[in-house]
């Protein structure tokens, strides 16, 4: 079993600082560049048809986020349809 010295414990000291500072900055730095986003109308995009709990859920999740951000936020409606007996094709 090797012995932990004083001057040990201080060098794994600045070492374990030196580690965290460097995290922090990783962490920072790409908040400094994302000041201005989002810069334009986000599009939430709903992938159920209108009126069902989905569609509230994601309309009360849009007025929230425009109110948090400041940016406008448009719902997409795309719900499925059923195909007909001659198209077989979803779309």
């Amino acid at each position: 079993v090797m012995k932990i010295t004083k001057a040990m414990q201080r060098h794994h000291g600045w070492i374990l600082s030196l580690l965290v500072f460097a995290i922090l900055s990783l962490v920072a730095i790409p908040n400094l560049f994302a000041v201005g986003y989002p810069d334009r109308a986000i599009t939430l995009v709903i992938p159920w048809p209108a009126g069902g709990a989905t569609d509230m859920l994601g309309r009360m999740l849009a007025s929230e986020v425009e109110k948090n951000l400041g940016q406008k936020v448009n719902e997409k409606i795309s719900g499925w349809r059923e195909p007909e007996s001659r198209d077989r094709r979803w779309p």
